[in-house]
C-alpha cells in the first residue's frame, strides 16, 4: 500500500468525520488546522496539490468550476455539511479515499450512492455499497 493517504477537510466539513478517517489509517488535516480560511478554491487546490491526496468538501460545484485535469488531488463531495447526516454516511465517506484515483471526483449522494467522475468525462462508475461503520 505504501504511505498513508493524506486527506484534507475543507471549510464547512464537520470535523467529527476526521475520527472515522483516522480510524481507517488516513492522515487528516483541515482548513482550521492549516489556518487557511477565506482562500478561494483555485488557491486551495494549488496549496493541496502534492501535499495531500484527497480533498473532502461539501462544495458540490468545485468539480465543474475548477480544472482538475493533470492534478494528483482527488475530490470527494459530500451531500451536505450537516454533522448528523455526514456522520450517518461515515462509511460512505471513509471508503472512497481507498479506491479513488488521482484527478477523480466522487460525489456522495444523500442516499449513499457514490458517483465517480473524471474531469471532462461523464459518470465513470458507481462505487459499490458499503456496510455502516460500527461506532459508539
Amino acid at each position: 500500500q505504501g504511505r498513508m493517504k493524506r486527506v484534507f477537510l475543507d471549510e464547512g466539513v464537520p470535523r467529527q468525520i476526521a475520527g472515522p478517517l483516522q480510524d481507517v489509517a488516513f492522515t487528516v488535516s483541515s482548513v482550521a488546522l492549516e489556518k487557511w480560511t477565506r482562500i478561494g478554491d483555485g488557491e486551495l487546490l494549488r496549496r493541496l496539490e502534492g501535499a495531500f491526496d484527497v480533498l473532502v468538501t461539501n462544495d458540490r460545484k468545485m468539480y465543474a468550476q475548477q480544472n482538475l485535469v493533470g492534478r494528483t488531488l482527488a475530490i470527494i463531495a459530500l451531500p451536505t455539511n450537516r454533522k448528523a447526516v455526514v456522520m450517518e454516511r461515515a462509511a460512505d465517506i471513509v471508503d472512497p479515499p481507498r479506491r479513488i484515483a488521482a484527478g477523480q471526483h466522487v460525489v456522495i449522494e444523500a442516499d449513499g450512492r457514490r458517483i465517480v467522475q473524471e474531469h471532462g468525462a461523464a459518470t465513470l462508475a458507481e462505487m459499490p455499497r458499503v456496510q455502516p461503520l460500527d461506532r459508539p
